[in-house]
């Protein structure tokens, strides 16, 4: 380009010198253009003529703005960090661990399966494709879960099972429930998770098999209540199936108690009316018949049972059982009188029952029209009598003219008496008045009743077991007859208190083999918690074989207290679930908003703190501008168990679906 600009500039320089030195023509008619005076004129340029430009103002572009990229910013152009690459994985990758099982991934697609006994000796091992999702049932069982598939470890017979998919439930004393056979003709098979020679039922309940055929199952006091569709019916249907012989005996024991209610609430849930109870429960006397209508008023009157608490209520060091509705809607209330169940009273719609703190039962009756009575009355020690403390009354008068108002009594004295409004508001003052936050303040030590997934024996015993360790329970000593917490106890070899030894160490473990845990805490010597007729009772323990073949013991101090914080279980779980917390996302004017919680419900087990991921939602409507403050907020299934004292973590199902 240089070269031709070069050479035009020479042509135009030549020229305009030419013209200068040639004598202008006359002007005749004849004279024509430029370019006819042009005409056959050549021009020859020498090809080694050199022009340079004129060099008045230099050879090169004005240099007053620089040749270069203003500087202010640097002289480069701004580029952004690129983003650090992710760490490269590294393998094997310890992904959780519990008592009994570890989980490694050994490759992007390859994952390591590792299952303990109750030593801590590993005793079986298994390699997988797919990612198991482990958590702990119980000291008898673990549960691997998996989206084509569910296997079961059973740790004390050191075995795995086979694969099952979509079975509907299960219990931790071997039994699985799940569909089977060709998809026009499905049956319900009932077996043992690894021995089909131990326990196998198919039963053909004509299932519908254009669709999901179970609507609902449970497991309750050895009987199978299924409510299911069948094939050309639109509605559900209920049926209860026993799974083993009739027992009959409902009001042997707190956990059969606890089995029965569950059961009928279940059943209630189902058939709202017109139940024929004596087709579900058979019922070996008229004393179980009477109890048993009596649960049946107040189930159907306050709402089903869900939930169970137990308490000391009188101080004598045996717990009473309280049924409730709830947290805080009393059905009935049980003591142990000689070793057996006893019912201290129960509640129904027009006269319901409260608790405070100092184990006083509050009742309100309102049976009878426009009358109130109000008692508190303590429960005496060693039965079912009461003390009354308070017993007014609230009678509605209508005088002349029609003004309504109150007539107030008390009771005393086998007969009723007038009182002034002045006295009734004294009387009244000196107790809590009755409400839902005393019962539930009382009822802290709360459990629920998870018949289907959970033997009630086992769960009973186990939580006034972990209430003795935390200190929140009076314990026997069988060697005294005394009442004491368990770290005031002393221990008769070094004569200190529990509290005051270090290295405590415990362990549940079943010693009769009736399925029902007891507690060998380590001090030096062995002692034994063990429930026995309402009571947990302290004793040195006498062990006729070793503890080769129960769980490794865990560490406790007395009284408990936790080694990780909230804070710090809570950021543990974080890391497990992969930076959540706090994470937000936005589609279609809704904004979910991602967040670690601690659970409200009891701990599983001692000092384990079980982290839930909780989801916010908050939604537009309409026009309105801005996110409603009203948000739903909903629980996921995935939940941690993190140990308050070592920060092991593990991976559980959540119980809960709908969150607060």
């Amino acid at each position: 380009m240089k070269k031709i600009a070069a050479l035009l500039l020479a042509f135009v320089t030549l020229f305009s010198l030419y013209a200068c030195n040639v004598a202008p023509m006359p002007e005749t008619e004849e004279s024509g253009t430029l370019s006819d005076l042009m005409t056959g004129i050549e021009i020859e340029i020498p090809s080694d003529l050199e022009i340079e430009l004129p060099t008045e103002f230099g050879t090169e572009l004005p240099t007053e703005f620089g040749t270069e990229l203003p500087t202010e910013f640097g002289t480069e152009l701004p580029t952004e960090e690129p983003a650090p690459e992710p760490p490269a994985k590294t393998f094997p990758a310890v992904l959780g661990r519990g008592d009994f099982y570890k989980i490694e991934q050994l490759s992007e697609y390859r994952y390591r399966y590792t299952f303990y006994d109750r030593d801590g000796n590993e005793t079986l091992v298994e390699e997988d494709s797919r990612r198991y999702y482990l958590s702990e049932l119980s000291n008898e069982m673990v549960y691997l879960r998996c989206s084509t598939g569910s296997k079961f470890y059973d740790i004390k017979n050191k075995r795995l099972s086979g694969q099952y998919f979509g079975f509907e439930t299960f219990t931790t004393d071997g039994l699985i429930f799940y569909l089977d056979g060709p998809w026009n003709h499905r049956v319900l098979v009932v077996k043992n998770l690894f021995d089909d020679s131990l326990y196998y039922r198919e039963y053909d309940l004509g299932l519908e098999t254009n669709k999901d055929p179970i609507k609902n199952i449970n497991i309750s006091d050895n009987k199978l209540f299924l409510c299911y569709y069948e094939k050309g019916v639109a509605e559900p249907k209920f049926t209860v199936i026993s799974l083993f012989e009739e027992k009959g005996c409902y009001f042997t024991d707190y956990a059969s108690i606890i089995r029965l209610a569950d059961a009928m609430g279940y059943t209630l849930g189902y058939l709202k009316e017109n139940v024929d109870w004596s087709k579900y429960f058979w019922l070996s006397n008229q004393e179980e018949q009477e109890l048993f209508d009596k649960l049946v008023q107040s189930q159907e009157s306050i709402g089903c049972f869900s939930q169970y608490a137990v308490k000391d209520l009188n101080n004598d060091g045996v717990f009473e059982l309280i049924l409730l509705h709830g947290y805080y809607k009393i059905l009935a209330i049980f003591t142990t009188v000689d070793g057996k169940p006893q019912l201290v009273d129960h509640y129904w719609e027009e006269k319901q029952g409260f608790l405070d703190q100092r184990g006083l039962i509050y009742t309100v009756d309102t049976s009878e029209e426009k009358t109130r009575v109000f008692r508190v009355d303590r429960l005496l020690a060693g039965g079912v009598a009461v003390e009354n403390q308070l017993c007014v009354k609230t009678e509605l008068i209508e005088s002349m003219p029609p003004i309504p108002h109150n007539r107030y009594y008390r009771f005393a004295n086998g007969e009723w008496s007038l009182i002034l409004p002045e006295e009734y508001d004294e009387m009244i003052g000196k107790y809590s008045y009755p409400g839902y936050h005393t019962t539930r303040d009382c009822a802290r030590i709360a459990f629920n009743a998870l018949s289907y997934s959970l033997d009630a024996a086992q769960a009973f015993s186990k939580n006034l077991l972990r209430s003795a360790l935390k200190d929140e329970l009076l314990v026997l000593v069988a060697q005294t007859g005394e009442l004491c917490h368990l770290s005031d106890y002393q221990v008769p070899t070094t004569g200190k208190a529990l509290s005051e030894i270090e290295g405590l160490r415990y362990s549940f473990v079943d010693l009769d083999g009736d399925g029902v845990c007891e507690v060998v805490i380590d001090c030096g010597v062995l002692l034994l918690l063990r429930y026995e007729n309402g009571r947990v009772v302290l004793t040195q323990a006498e062990l006729s074989k070793p503890l080769a073949d129960q769980p490794a013991f865990s560490p406790l101090t007395l009284p408990w207290e936790a080694k990780i914080s909230p804070e710090e279980a809570i950021a543990i779980a974080d890391q497990y679930f992969g930076g959540v917390d706090g994470a937000e996302d936005a589609a279609c004017g809704t904004r979910y908003t991602i967040r670690l919680v601690l659970r409200e419900e009891p701990d599983d087990g001692i000092g384990y703190y079980r982290v839930a991921v909780q989801m916010e939602s908050r939604k537009t409507f309409g026009d309105v501008e801005g996110w409603s403050d009203c948000f739903d907020v909903e629980f996921s299934s995935e939940e941690l168990l993190v140990n308050m004292m070592t920060g092991q973590y593990t991976f559980c199902t959540g119980r809960y679906g709908r969150g607060k």
